[in-house]
């Protein structure tokens, strides 16, 4: 049985990926699920450039994570400290369980045992639900390592999601995920496309 964690799998651009997770969280929150956790975003620099940030899902905040080394710095621009503050954001999930954790990628950093590697593996021993990007062309073979072969691969359509989530429901306890945070009623349906 797999784990409760999938990589929507992209190739060495992520724009169609983004914009489907996007649409998705917007669809699951429509229907009364409660998402939290990371996704990517851009934001505007002191210098006025456009650059990547994570943007916590509940709380808003933009957590610039790379650094501006200057235009001709040919040095990693992840910026570790960016990357620590916004593991706060995936680690209060553990008190407070979403019905679906995101966490904007599985990169570099987690490649090699660090970024929100340890956040990762925390949600999946909490039973919560984890949905990643994975640029396949560079990662997947580490991903595959990671996870043991257990996690999903899904493709960056809104139907492989939606029918991975349902599954993750079906599969969960009734003291879990089956309750709406607003109502605290049984939710007795399944996620709709």
């Amino acid at each position: 049985m797999n784990i409760k964690l999938a990589a929507i799998i992209h190739g060495s651009n992520s724009t169609t990926a983004q914009t489907i997770l996007e649409t998705f969280i917007t669809r699951l929150q429509s229907q009364g699920f409660r998402i939290g956790g990371l996704t990517a975003t851009e934001y505007t620099r002191r210098d006025g450039k456009k650059d990547k940030c994570i943007r916590g899902i509940e709380s808003g905040i933009l957590y610039p994570i790379f650094q501006n080394l200057g235009n001709d710095s040919e040095s990693c621009r992840l910026n570790p400290a960016g990357l620590a503050n916004a593991a706060g954001e995936l680690l209060s999930l553990l008190e407070n369980p979403p019905d679906l954790a995101i966490i904007n990628r599985f990169g570099i950093m987690e490649a090699a045992g660090k970024g929100f590697f340890q956040e990762f593996l925390d949600l999946v021993y909490a039973d919560i639900p984890v949905l990643t990007l994975l640029n396949s062309s560079k990662y997947l073979q580490q991903w595959r390592e990671f996870t043991n072969n257990e996690a999903t691969e899904l493709a960056a359509n809104l139907e492989s999601l939606m029918t991975w989530f349902n599954t993750c429901i079906k599969n969960t306890d009734d003291n879990y995920m089956s309750k709406t945070p607003q109502s605290n009623s049984k939710i007795t349906k399944t996620v709709t496309v």
